[in-house]
């Protein structure tokens, strides 16, 4: 079957997929308390956690600098707000609670010719990765009005994303965790080794037909 006759399917799979998904983001408070005076032209991302998005805190990439509003209280200009760059990397370090103890750890962003992606440990365990270089990598907004909005710890969702091959075939891309505001803000879990099972309706044949359905086990990740 030619990939224009596959993609009816998988578009309806994909809206059934994530049709459950997170809360109105669009009504996220996006004031920053404080900024200090930048380098550059700064970028902006917001990352919001937990169930119903109570923890807000702010990245800003100036140049090779990324200031991290670690304890959530949108002051950019405190000491230990700012890491900086290793080549395509930075190791941000942790987010912090009211008490200054690691709450969600491991903050680490990679640049790609295409954007970034970001990973995480929610509350020091679940592991979170945003962004896919290859199909839609994280970009931070020039204003906080512009920036995408992350979601981690949210109502989970199932992603389903496809792309051409050639012109034969497609690529089915799964990803389980909770959309965003923005392309590339999908915040996805990192799962134990398991092998997902694709269910797929084809339209039939024939006007008369039954529709054809396949299963593909999901091996690759």
């Amino acid at each position: 079957m030619s990939p224009s006759s596959m993609i009816p399917a998988l578009l309806g799979i994909s809206f059934l997929a994530t049709a459950a998904g997170a809360g109105d983001l669009t009504k996220v408070d996006r004031t920053l308390a404080k900024e200090p005076a930048y380098q550059n032209l700064p970028k902006y991302c917001l990352l919001v956690f937990g169930p119903k998005a109570s923890l807000r805190v702010w990245l800003v990439q100036d140049g090779n600098t990324l200031y991290i509003d670690r304890n959530g209280n949108g002051d950019l200009t405190q000491p230990g707000k700012k890491a900086g760059w290793t080549g395509s990397r930075c190791a941000a370090g942790n987010i912090i609670d009211a008490d200054g103890k690691p709450l969600h750890t491991g903050v680490v962003l990679r640049k790609y010719s295409s954007g970034m992606t970001l990973s995480l440990r929610y509350e020091g365990n679940q592991a979170y990765i945003v962004g896919d270089p290859d199909t839609e990598a994280l970009e931070f907004g020039r204003h906080p009005s512009e920036a995408p909005v992350v979601h981690l710890g949210g109502p989970p969702a199932i992603e389903l994303i496809y792309y051409g091959l050639d012109m034969r075939s497609l690529a089915l891309h799964v990803r389980v965790g909770t959309p965003g505001l923005k392309p590339g803000s999908f915040a996805g879990l990192v799962l134990p080794d398991v092998e997902p099972v694709a269910q797929i309706l084809y339209p039939p044949k024939t006007l008369d037909g039954r529709p054809i359905e396949r299963k593909i086990t999901l091996k690759q990740r």
